[in-house]
Parts: structure tokens; sequence; C-alpha cells
């Protein structure tokens, strides 16, 4: 045929581009995935031990705070 692609062509390239895509996607889950295993870990941390978390956010807090009603 002249110029016409055939369907077993077409499906070969589908076949390999459907391979690409899926390569391409397990990396971007792969780089997604890391960032987010750090603050899983806060959390676990978060969970089993709230106090000193929530004694270290407050003393931010009120230094933050100090430090904004100087500058006014």
């Amino acid at each position: 045929m002249n110029g016409v692609p055939r369907r077993e062509e077409l499906v070969a390239a589908a076949a390999r581009d459907e391979a690409e895509v899926e390569r391409a996607l397990g990396d971007l889950k792969r780089a997604v995935q890391r960032p987010f295993t750090i603050s899983g870990h806060i959390g676990e941390q978060l969970a089993s031990h709230p106090l000193p978390w929530l004694a270290a956010s407050l003393l931010i807090g009120v230094w933050m705070g100090g430090h904004s009603t100087r500058d006014r």
C-alpha cells in the first residue's frame, strides 16, 4: 500500500508507545514518592510524641509573634 500504515504496524507502534508511557509513569511515581516519605516519617514521630512537637510549635509561634509586634 502506498504510504498507508497497516494495522500491524499501528498495533506495534501503540505497544511501543504504551511501554514508554509505563516507564515514564514509573519514573514519575518514584520521583514524587521520595519527598513524601520524609513527611510520612515526621507524621509518625508527631503521632507517637505529640507533646514535644506541640511545645516546639508553641515556642516558634510566640517567638514569631514577638518579632511581628516589634516591627510595627
